[in-house]
């Protein structure tokens, strides 16, 4: 019966993982699109941003729904197509 259990668990970690890598893909897809970078600088801007950023709530000098400008890509050097 723990064996059953432990598959289970192992069975829904798997998914889990499985949705996270499909998120993590969707947005490298959107940054390759809309700042017109390779998806290797997209999987890195996105990697850069998670690490300098957290899940803590908006300051309350900004408004909520006011998006944040991601950096350009170390290797852009500001010389990229994003306006």
């Amino acid at each position: 019966m723990a064996e059953l259990e432990q598959l289970r668990t192992e069975n829904r970690q798997l998914h889990q993982a499985l949705a996270s890598h499909a998120v993590i893909d969707q947005a490298i897809g959107v940054l390759v699109v809309l700042g017109q970078i390779s998806p290797a600088d997209g999987s890195r801007v996105l990697r850069e941003v998670s690490q300098h950023t957290s899940n803590s709530p908006p300051s309350r000098n900004r408004s909520s729904n006011t998006p944040r400008a991601l950096p350009c890509p170390t290797s852009c050097s500001g010389n990229c197509a994003r306006p």
